[in-house]
This record gives C-alpha cells, structure tokens and sequence, in this order.
C-alpha cells in the first residue's frame, strides 16, 4: 500500500468521523481537571490537515465566517491592549465552538445530507437534560409552588463524580431555548428517523418540565412566543396547528397566573419572600448596568478584558452599591457583556455573525424544501429567543454550556451548505481509497 493511500485513508477515516470526535472533546469541558484546550487545539489542526488533503480545502467558507474572523480579531486586540490581562486560553470554549460549526458545516457539504446533524441535536439534548436533573440549583423561592417536586429532585454530590453537574437555574433555561425549537424543528424533518421524532417529541417535554420548575419568567415568555411564531408557519396547513396554538396560549396564561398569585393571599410568606427576592434581583441587576456602563466609559475600544468583568481586580477597583466586591459573575445583560469583554469590535462580530445568519436563513427559507426550511425556522427562532433573552439576562461566551449558541449556529450554516452538491474532491478521493 503506498503512503499516499495510507494518509488518505487516514484523512478520510477522520473527516467520516469528526463529529464523533468533536462531540467527545466536548465532554472534556465538564470533567474536573481537562486537558481540553490542548485536545481543541490538537482537533483544529488535524481537522485542517484532513479536510486538505481529502477535500482540498481547509474550511467550507459561509458568511457567518466574516463575523467570527472579526471576533478573533477583537478577542486578540482585547488579550494584547485591555487594561486587565487575562490568559489567552480564556478563548478555548469559543475556540471550540468555531471548530463545531466548521466540522458540522463542511461534513454537510461533503455529504450533501444533515441526518448526523439532527442525531448532534438530540445527543447533546440529552446531555444538558442529564445536566438540568442532576445539576440544577433550584431556586426554591422562586419556585416555590414546585418545592415539593424540586426537594424529590436527585441532586449528585460534585465530589462522587468527575464531572462536574453544577447548574443555574436561569441558565439550564437558556440552554433550553436553544435546544427546544431545534427538536421541535427534528420532528418534522423528512429524513429524520422515526426514533429521531420519538426522541424529540420526549426531550421536549421534559424541556418544558424543567423550564415550569426553573421559572426563569422571561426566558419562558420569550421562548412562548418564539414558539407561537414557529407553531403558526411551520404547520401551516396541518389540522393540528390550531391545538397547539392553542396550548401555548393556555402555557403562557398559566404562567401569568402563576407569577401574578392571584390566588394566594399576598401575607403568605412564600409570596412575600418571592416578592423581596424579585425586587431585590430587579434593583441589583440594575446596579450591576451601571457599572457595566462605567466601565464601557473608561474603556469602550478594548473593553476591561475577556471575561474580567467579575474578577477580582475590577471588583476591587470599581465596587458597588450594595454588592460591594462580593461577586455577580457577568453583567446580566448580553449587549453590555459583549461589549465590557471584547468592546466595540467584538459588539461588531456578534452583529456580523447574526447578520450573517440571518441572510443565510432566509436563503434557506425561500429556496430548499419543507424539511430544512422547517429546520431554519427552528434556528432563527433559537436565535432570536435568546437576542430578547439578552436584555436581561446573558450566557457568557466563555461557559461551557454557549456551545448550544455554536451548534444553532452550525444547523443554519448545515442547512446553508446542504444545498451544495457533495464535494467532487471527496467522491474522487473515495474512489482513489478503494482503488
């Protein structure tokens, strides 16, 4: 056998199973002591080398990738120039979601389907569900109708595991209305599987389950109402659109009647001490805006540095009205997050990398078929959930979990490049490996 042959068969070995890989390094991210930013950096490589010498390219380019050069600029201007260093490394989680969206969405072209993608969707559903029951730290004042199911909750003691299950509530939410719309989106696609919809339709509902005992109010409403969208065009023309219209109306009075206790006595103490807490979370974020501001006045073109917003040395040297030094881990607002880390620039290749997303949608919408047009839809609704989500809230770029906002991203681009033909490249170079 020539070597030649050896190192296509390698490559190619590889590419058919990079999803495999890449969604093995992603597990990394949990357990206690990784070693994943040398196995991100390590899989990049070998990605590139693979796709070059079986596809002749090292990248499928999309529009999106306009957005997510530019971050890289910004997060390298804010590493070299931010008046707070932080260690380059902070970017391997973003890293990470870069190379999943390059694997998803060349693998796609070089396959001319989207089935493994779909089997992506539900493996990583599953995955934070696991997250979501094991590791959630329920609010019990918050939700505080359901303390009777969450005390019964299974909880894993962080030291019986190498993983680490350790959850916020409004966060496992977040994820949640990423995930959702997209298994929702696998539920009608032509090619999925029948166990895919089964799947589906079951992570669903335990993705709503969960939402009802976080209570994350305004992650539920924005995630409501993107659903109404999706359930008013996606089944357009199937009888029962109409039902589940009509059961996200009834989901959505329901948590306003939860919320506003119309029927518990305003003296009872739960109710009292939800309402100390909410106003209490209310004044505090407002506080944290402010000094999100100052520093965004002190240093719009750099930011203070990547995910400095919450160390110790910006505490210490803006402090807070109420919160003092003691720690609020983000800005709790996505627009001013982006901008504290990264500044304008990175503000910018956000806005280039929804843009992007958005034309590349909407070609997908107008041009392919019910299935994958269903599918876009799906995405544009995760996206947008969370852009109203942002206002108040923000999964920082730098958490492990914001691989869901790379894999959103990644279905779009899959379903962009789908509609390309299979590379002549790689049929040519499977002929050559069976040759």
């Amino acid at each position: 056998m020539h070597l030649r042959t050896v190192i296509l068969r390698a490559a190619d070995f590889w590419l058919t199973y990079e999803l495999v890989w890449i969604g093995l390094i992603g597990l990394t991210f949990w357990i206690k002591q990784p070693a994943n930013r040398w196995l991100v950096i390590g899989a990049a490589l070998v990605s590139f080398a693979a796709r070059w010498i079986a596809r002749q390219r090292v990248w499928t380019f999309t529009p999106v990738d306009i957005g997510v050069v530019t971050l890289v600029i910004a997060s390298l201007l804010s590493w070299l120039t931010a008046p707070y260093y932080t260690s380059p490394f902070i970017m391997i989680t973003p890293l990470y979601g870069i190379v999943l969206y390059w694997a998803v969405v060349d693998h796609v072209r070089a396959v001319g389907r989207i089935d493994h993608v779909l089997w992506l969707i539900i493996g990583a559903s599953v995955w934070f569900l696991v997250n979501a029951l094991f590791g959630t730290q329920w609010d019990v004042v918050k939700s505080w109708q359901f303390a009777g199911i969450i005390e019964r909750m299974p909880q894993v003691e962080i030291a019986s595991t190498p993983f680490i299950f350790f959850i916020h509530p409004n966060l496992i939410s977040m994820v949640i209305a990423y995930l959702l719309p997209l298994l929702a989106g696998v539920t009608l696609y032509a090619a999925a599987h029948r166990w895919m919809r089964v799947l589906s339709m079951l992570l669903i509902a335990a993705f709503a389950a969960v939402l009802a005992l976080a209570q994350a109010r305004f992650v539920i409403v924005a995630l409501l109402t993107g659903m109404l969208v999706w359930v008013w065009f996606a089944l357009r023309g199937r009888r029962w659109r109409s039902a589940l219209l009509t059961l996200l109306v009834t989901l959505g009075i329901g948590e306003i009647l939860l919320v506003s206790q119309i029927n518990v006595p305003q003296s009872a103490p739960d109710a009292v001490a939800m309402r100390q807490r909410d106003g209490e979370s209310m004044n505090g974020r407002l506080i944290i805006w402010q000094k999100a501001f100052t520093l965004i006045r002190a240093y719009p073109i750099t930011g203070v540095g990547m995910n400095m917003f919450d160390s110790q040395r910006v505490r210490d040297d803006y402090p807070m009205e109420f919160w003092g030094t003691n720690r609020t881990y983000h800005a709790h607002q996505a627009y001013l997050q982006t901008w504290v880390d990264f500044g304008v620039i990175g503000l910018a290749a956000f806005g280039l990398i929804y843009a992007a997303m958005a034309a590349m949608l909407l070609s997908v919408w107008k041009t392919a078929a019910h299935g994958s047009r269903v599918l876009a839809l799906s995405a544009a609704v995760s996206l947008l959930t969370l852009l109203a989500v942002g206002f108040v809230d923000v999964m920082v770029l730098w958490d492990r979990v914001s691989v869901v906002f790379w894999l959103t991203l990644a279905v779009g681009g899959a379903l962009y490049s789908a509609r390309r033909s299979p590379s002549p490249v790689t049929l040519s170079t499977q002929k050559l490996i069976k040759h």
